[in-house]
């Protein structure tokens, strides 16, 4: 058994054949692992998580000689970076803890991106297509991979799946209507499949996840009342939330729920009007 310890992280790695898995406290899914952190900064917990199977030379390759490639995130899932090998020891079994041979940071690894766009009557669509455009600038083409549902009839429908070329997301955009549709949907049964999608396919912490919602007024307010609980959903992945009101003033409602999840928030009144949604997401894409 192969440990990596340090007074910010432990991660616990069991060695079979030159292959490694991670023991994960809740899941057993390769790719990451809760620890505790104690620093000066009041934080409470962290995430040190592998973006790649340990690396080994060849089957010659003994203890400590091994590539580990890691993403550092704190509580509220921001990047914790500076983490240099002598910040973490190893341990194999019970030998005495040597410092790491080589910590990488997790870097290239690509994001994922789930887009839930409301196609209904409260929406604009040219500033859903302006939001989406304003993310495909900054896509990494070939290592970010999107996904974008819609609330049609009150249900959901795959517009792009998991696309992994700036051409394809650009082509899904430029696909949708400018026409706004004459119907009113709700964003519910849509959010629901959303956060399916990403407990499915995004077990682990090893790639950062962002979910960005489009909607206008009344289609996603008191889902509670509806009987939808997102919260604690969404909590037990490591996804952050962008929330995209279109609306000229602040949707409470829609604030509250964004920044109970980690997320952020912010109002677009029109297609002219784009500038705090293009710094979120220059942000985002550094």
């Amino acid at each position: 058994m192969l440990h990596l310890l340090s007074r910010k992280f432990v991660v616990i790695v069991i060695y079979f054949a030159s292959l490694f898995s991670l023991l994960v406290g809740v899941s057993s899914a390769m790719g990451s692992s809760t620890a505790d952190v104690d620093n000066q900064q009041t934080l409470t917990s962290a995430n040190a998580c592998l973006t790649e199977i340990p690396q080994v030379s060849s089957s010659l390759t003994k203890f400590p000689d091994i590539l580990v490639n890691m993403r550092f995130i704190d509580s509220r899932l921001d990047p914790i970076t500076g983490v240099i090998n002598t910040d973490f020891q190893m341990q194999e079994n019970n030998s005495s803890p040597v410092y790491a041979q080589s910590i990488t940071e997790g870097a290239e690894i690509g994001s994922d991106y789930y887009f839930l766009i409301d196609s209904s009557n409260r929406t604009n669509p040219l500033v859903v297509k302006e939001v989406l455009n304003a993310f495909q600038e900054i896509m990494v083409d070939g290592k970010d991979n999107v996904t974008i549902i819609d609330n049609l009839n009150n249900s959901y429908s795959f517009l792009a799946r998991n696309i992994t070329s700036k051409e394809k997301f650009s082509e899904a955009i430029q696909s949708l209507p400018d026409l706004k549709n004459p119907d009113f949907y709700t964003l519910y049964s849509a959010m629901k499949q959303v956060i399916k999608e990403v407990d499915q396919n995004s077990i682990s912490c090893a790639r950062p996840l962002f979910v960005v919602v489009i909607a206008g007024d009344v289609t996603f307010e008191n889902p509670s009342y509806r009987g939808f609980d997102y919260t604690n959903d969404v909590n037990k992945t490591f996804a952050e939330l962008v929330f995209i009101h279109y609306g000229s003033s602040t949707n409470y409602q829609y604030k509250s729920f964004a920044e109970n999840l980690r997320g952020q928030y912010i109002d677009v009144a029109s297609v002219e009007q784009m500038s705090e949604v293009k710094r979120l997401v220059s942000t985002i894409g550094n």
